[in-house]
């Protein structure tokens, strides 16, 4: 399977995985075959981008640590909680740390499998999805530090609740297109501490769950906010968060911007680790997240065109494999070959974009469902 942008999508099309709307329920299942109703539908509920299916799916193997039912159910209760927070001003913890159970376990089940896909989620409830998805990277990184299940629990709750201050935050505000003014700026950045005073109150979650909210938004080198903590004044917990908090943002369409892809978003966390992440937790994030996800069609540097077909986890590293489908002619192969690519940044030239006329020459490969 591959993502596609809503806009790029065509009534040919079959749906890969089933898409969730923010209340848990399925609005298309996979498999169903799309056409101009279902695509106007998407785009009006913005969601902009899904999966479909390949024709190559067989050689494809996509799966990530966690369920995509577990992630609807967490939030579609994340949902529920935040909004009547914002209502009442009553938090209601029980509600969600069941789920960010959930989630613990089955990513210590899952625990040498890779974050291999990006959400499909609406704009109008990127802000449930993104705490979610903060929750899972989060929660894997910490594995990969050799968090204990307590340890793991509490980070996933504080990780899950760490936005929670943007309910206190005018929605124009958030949701503005336009560069925000110093004074619009200032409101934003009071999220912190409008999530931490609740979460500090109550008596059913780790004062450091708290304090991961207060400062996901410290940086490394003290440029951050609220209060310009520098280097391990900020709280760990605080410091695996901040990746997790930028990569996801950056990786999902926002209303001011286009996502990016996920080797960009680790490219540039990674040109700043030393500056504003901490060094040694970049290092162990890149280990869980496929930078190129399985059903990316790339061109290599060789000129050869392929598509990404799995991930393996090594102790220092993550390996990806490719199909190479098009020789550095840009002719379709007989048989697809299989490639181990070390070094991504030097082997992988680009990603095809959704339009691009290399991934029609890719299906016609003659034989896909053999391998050389």
């Amino acid at each position: 399977m591959r993502r596609v942008l809503t806009g790029n999508l065509t009534p040919e099309m079959s749906i890969a995985r089933t898409i969730f709307s923010a209340n848990g329920f399925p609005l298309l299942a996979a498999g169903t075959q799309l056409n101009d109703i279902y695509i106007r539908k998407l785009a009006s509920l913005g969601i902009n981008a899904i999966y479909v299916k390949t024709g190559m799916d067989k050689m494809i193997h996509v799966y990530d640590p966690v369920s995509e039912r577990t992630k609807a159910e967490a939030i579609k209760a994340l949902k529920k909680v935040f909004l009547e927070f914002a209502k009442t001003g009553k938090l209601r913890i029980d509600l969600i740390s069941g789920h960010v159970n959930n989630i613990v376990d089955e990513a210590l089940r899952n625990r040498k499998k890779v974050i291999n896909t990006l959400d499909v989620r609406s704009m109008e409830d990127y802000l449930y999805g993104h705490c979610v998805n903060v929750c899972i990277l989060a929660v894997l990184t910490a594995i990969n530090m050799e968090y204990n299940e307590l340890q793991l629990r509490d980070i996933g709750l504080g990780a899950i609740l760490h936005d929670l201050g943007h309910m206190l935050v005018e929605k124009e505000i958030l949701q503005k297109q336009s560069p925000l003014t110093p004074e619009e700026m200032a409101k934003i950045r009071k999220h912190c501490e409008y999530g931490f005073e609740p979460l500090r109150e109550l008596r059913n979650i780790s004062l450091l769950s708290a304090h991961t909210a207060y400062q996901h938004h410290e940086r490394f080198d003290g440029s951050g906010y609220p209060r310009g903590l520098r280097g391990h004044d900020t709280h760990e917990y605080a410091r695996i968060v901040a990746i997790c908090d930028v990569f996801d943002a950056m990786t999902m369409d926002r209303p001011y911007r286009r996502a990016y892809h996920p080797h960009e978003a680790m490219k540039l966390i990674t040109e700043t680790a030393g500056k504003l992440f901490d060094p040694e937790i970049v290092a162990i994030f890149k280990r869980i997240v496929a930078c190129y996800p399985a059903g990316d069609f790339i061109e290599m540097s060789s000129g050869e065109v392929g598509i990404i077909c799995d991930h393996i986890k090594e102790q220092e590293s993550c390996k990806t494999l490719a199909l190479i489908l098009l020789d550095k002619h840009k002719r379709p192969l007989v048989h697809a070959q299989e490639v181990v690519i070390k070094n991504s940044s030097e082997e992988i030239h680009r990603v095809l974009k959704d339009n691009d006329p290399l991934i029609q020459l890719c299906y016609k490969l003659n034989d896909t469902e053999s391998i050389e």
